[in-house]
């Protein structure tokens, strides 16, 4: 992550770059590494789809070894943690996800 802006917001979720911390409502969340970091490629290209593949880039780096079935899982995750803003990570089938930009 080399966006210089420390702090985003979307629908009620804040992340931190700079400290690599989130929170909903102001509520602290407990992320792995990963998760922040989908959480932050995702919330900060709210509205674009993408594919598994473009996920695993953003996230991990193009040569990392993982499988799509892999960012499934760390998406379900997630989504738990974000409770009832789990909701706004999209399914696109057979394609990807996205963040709602709108519509929380």
């Amino acid at each position: 992550m080399t966006d210089t802006n420390a702090t985003f917001a979307i629908h009620g979720i804040t992340l931190n770059a700079t400290t690599r911390e989130a929170f909903v409502d102001g509520r602290l969340l407990s992320l792995t590494k990963t998760e922040f970091r989908l959480l932050y490629f995702l919330t900060t290209h709210a509205g674009d789809a993408h594919t598994r593949k473009q996920i695993i880039e953003a996230v991990q780096g193009a040569d990392y070894p993982v499988t799509d079935r892999s960012v499934d899982s760390q998406i379900v995750e997630l989504r738990k943690k974000l409770d009832d803003r789990g909701r706004l990570i999209e399914s696109i089938r057979g394609f990807g996800y996205r963040f709602k930009s709108s519509g929380a």
